[in-house]
């Protein structure tokens, strides 16, 4: 037998007295205490030195909280061979082999998982910003008009990062008089903010149209954002924007697009008034927020409303009062956002088959779900649906116009004036929630069944919101993507007509020759088709290639951002421990 002594040398337990940690020894270990070698009256021969400081030890150690893992020697096999392809279910096969069972690991799929992950993550750590610029620049070289832009500092510090796809550019060709600039996001690691520049397309979804990462959120960063935005989009600049209530990025837009209309988020504000008033104000102030009046009488009435819930010292109350031109509807009325005052941040989902027609005016109502796209047609339904409860006051005909007034039934309060051109079947009506929204309301409706209207007048439709607003034509990198899937399909089809000819030409000697010759001949003149017929494939190709790794973060001399802290209040954290979950026989 081979081996050596060992002495158990520490051990330690819990409260309850199990044992969480032992520690062996080689009985050589340490050192003779000097005292026992120095004796002066020494009665009897010393023993022989054993101890000679072996360091050969075993400790084992309970832990309570991760009682299985992966050991390091299964995990660095893990990750060679993941990096060379293999997927994680095929190396928890090949491990389990090895220990001899599933039951025998310690570990399972998901746990090998887990660690391969966290790995990745700890290497991107060091590098990432170059990393993505890599990546970025792959894109750029493989999609066409794909488009990115970024900033360092004096030491080299990734402070600002804008990025835009060819679909999106092409979206915002047909979607961009609308801009949604959104800055609330903190998704990443250095908590700096991702800049969502967004709008609405014809079926009332969101669209993407860019995205930034930033360092900071002062007034010269969004400046560069926003140039950076319009550089991209080829110097268009949107009708309207709509932002939160940041002051850095309201001095941006009046800078970079001054001619653009800016409204607030409404979605913000009323999270913000729930924070910052009482509960019983925040019904109103949806009211008086979407309420179509003049602008004396959203005065007067919001003069009433702050009184009534005591809010007149409430300084986030007067600084929203004095903004009230980019957030009131009575303000607003004749500028058109696409987003409406009370839409949150959703998506929706559409419906291909043809509606079941519900109102009073089916024709009418018909017309509209010929025209429109599914959810608009939904809004346009409604309104048409409204037209009921007005009540028709007065018409007056004059030489070239028609002028209808129309109040609602049992709010007569405010009434309503619509002009009609005869000659030109134009509409025209004092609330300019037309000009607003794009889409005709309930007072249009009204004059469309006083004249007998079985559609609805062109001047009463906003062709972004119409089926054909966007053509069906498709990007140059989605057709690229189709043409590969082609390719694919016919070295399918060829492969297995090949196969045939093989199978009979080698049968015979002549067989083999003359198909040989026949192979060589044709993939020459098959390579000249190619080059000469198919240059923008080959050139795909070789961006293609430099998207799977040519392209490396180091050639990127780039540093990571410094996390600092952002805008707003801090987040609070609980100085509660929270406590583990344990299964029933250890708690």
């Amino acid at each position: 037998m081979v081996g050596f002594g060992i002495r158990e040398r520490d051990e330690k337990k819990d409260q309850k007295g199990i044992v969480t940690y032992k520690r062996w020894v080689c009985n050589r270990e340490g050192f003779r205490n000097s005292k026992w070698l120095n004796l002066v009256d020494r009665k009897k021969e010393a023993k022989r030195l054993t101890r000679v400081g072996c360091l050969a030890t075993i400790i084992v150690q309970w832990n309570k909280d991760i009682q299985k893992g992966v050991n390091p020697a299964d995990l660095e096999h893990a990750i060679l061979m993941h990096g060379v392809g293999i997927r994680i279910p095929q190396i928890v096969d090949l491990q389990a082999y090895q220990a001899g069972g599933h039951n025998k690991m310690g570990y399972t799929e998901k746990d090998l998982r887990n660690v391969v992950d966290q790995f990745h993550r700890n290497a991107l750590e060091v590098g990432d910003a170059s990393q993505v610029l890599a990546y970025l620049d792959g894109r750029a070289n493989g999609e066409p008009n794909f488009f990115y832009k970024y900033a360092v500092d004096v030491e080299k510090r990734l402070i600002r990062l804008f990025w835009t796809d060819s679909q999106s550019r092409l979206d915002y060709q047909y979607f961009g008089d609308v801009l949604v600039f959104d800055s609330t996001y903190r998704t990443n690691a250095y908590r700096k903010p991702l800049v969502i520049l967004a709008g609405v397309n014809h079926h009332y979804v969101t669209t993407i149209f860019g995205c930034a990462l930033i360092a900071d959120e002062t007034e010269d960063t969004y400046k560069w954002v926003l140039e950076t935005f319009l550089e991209a989009m080829e110097k268009n600049a949107p009708i309207s924007v709509v932002t939160d209530r940041d002051g850095a990025m309201r001095n941006a837009i009046k800078a970079v697009i001054p001619y653009t209309r800016h409204r607030l988020y409404a979605w913000h504000l009323k999270r913000n008034v729930v924070t910052n008033t009482n509960k019983g104000f925040v019904l109103d102030f949806g009211v008086a927020m979407d309420m179509i009046c003049s602008h004396e009488e959203f005065e007067k009435r919001w003069h009433l409303l702050v009184e009534k819930h005591n809010l007149r010292d409430n300084q986030w109350v007067v600084d929203l009062y004095n903004k009230r031109e980019k957030w009131v509807a009575a303000f607003l009325r004749g500028h058109f956002f696409a987003v409406g005052q009370n839409e949150h941040k959703e998506e929706c989902i559409m419906s291909q088959s043809s509606p079941v027609l519900i109102t009073h005016l089916r024709e009418l109502e018909g017309n509209a779900a010929s025209i429109f796209t599914r959810k608009i047609f939904l809004k346009v339904r409604d309104e048409i649906s409204a037209e009921a409860s007005l009540r028709l006051v007065s018409v007056v005909d004059q030489d070239k116009v028609k002028l209808y007034t129309f109040t609602e039934y049992l709010h007569q309060i405010c009434s309503w004036q619509v002009e009609l051109d005869k000659a030109e079947r134009t509409i025209i009506c004092s609330c300019k929630k037309l000009e607003s929204d794009g889409i005709p309301y309930s007072h249009a409706f009204a004059v469309m069944k006083n004249e007998d209207m079985d559609e609805i007048p062109k001047s009463c439709i906003l062709f972004r919101w119409t089926q054909q607003a966007k053509p069906g034509e498709k990007n140059i990198y989605s057709i690229q993507l189709e043409d590969s899937a082609i390719q694919a399909a016919r070295f399918g089809a060829l492969c297995a007509l090949s196969n045939q000819m093989c199978f009979s030409a080698v049968k015979t000697k002549q067989g083999y020759d003359e198909a040989r010759e026949c192979i060589i001949n044709s993939a020459s003149h098959f390579k000249n088709l190619w080059v000469n017929d198919a240059p923008l494939v080959h050139k795909v190709k070789k961006k293609d290639n430099m998207m799977d790794g040519s392209i490396k973060r180091s050639d990127f001399d780039v540093r990571e951002p410094i996390v600092v802290a952002t805008k707003g209040q801090k987040a609070k954290h609980s100085t509660h421990k929270r406590k583990r979950r344990q299964c029933k026989n250890c708690k």
